[in-house]
């Protein structure tokens, strides 16, 4: 069993604050902790390796499938092992994005979606539509209310250390009061 995160340029995503808290919590040794380019890293482990990705969040669902390019190259590279996408709380969308990804590569028997079912929120229950919705009734409004987040989901989650990338701009403001410091909001708006 090995924990993946993608090696990232440039980008600021959690893959790695949620491998070290769980590396940590757990303690699991360096070498089970992997960092990798694409899927043709891992050619060389046994057949049977599980490899596991961790996310705190998952929006769309497409920062994960797109670890180790997994959306396009997993039926090449790993034929004789399994990937589990396991995500804390996740989209509706998201999970079936992913699943949705996993058939298309031909793995259903192979890789899997793994979370709590309670951390799995409807899509439709996080758009924040009654406040778009007022906001939206003046001119000032619809300058508060701001971009709507990746596909624009509205979604609004904070963790003790961020608030994700796919915020709405309204979550934004809202959650910059519940971290320690604005380094930690990963879609700045402020």
């Amino acid at each position: 069993l090995y924990f993946i995160s993608p090696q990232l340029e440039g980008q600021r995503k959690s893959f790695d604050v949620i491998n070290k808290m769980y590396q940590d919590l757990f303690n699991i040794p360096d070498s089970r902790m992997l960092k990798i380019k694409d899927f043709s890293d891992l050619y060389d482990y046994s057949d049977n390796s599980t490899f596991v990705v961790l996310d705190d969040v998952v929006g769309s669902g497409e920062s994960m499938v797109q670890v180790g390019e997994y959306d396009i190259s997993a039926d090449v590279y790993l034929e004789d092992k399994h990937i589990l996408f396991a995500p804390i709380t996740a989209s509706e969308k998201g999970i079936n994005y992913i699943k949705d990804v996993i058939s298309g590569m031909g793995r259903e028997n192979n890789d899997f979606v793994i979370t709590l079912k309670d951390n799995i929120i409807n899509s439709q229950s996080t758009r924040l539509n009654s406040l778009k919705d007022y906001f939206n009734s003046t001119e000032y409004g619809k300058n508060a209310y701001g971009q709507e987040g990746y596909e624009m989901a509205s979604q609004c989650t904070v963790f003790p250390y961020m608030s994700p990338d796919n915020n709405s701009e309204l979550s934004t403001h809202l959650t910059s009061f519940f971290l320690p410091n604005l380094g930690g909001l990963k879609n700045r708006t402020l």
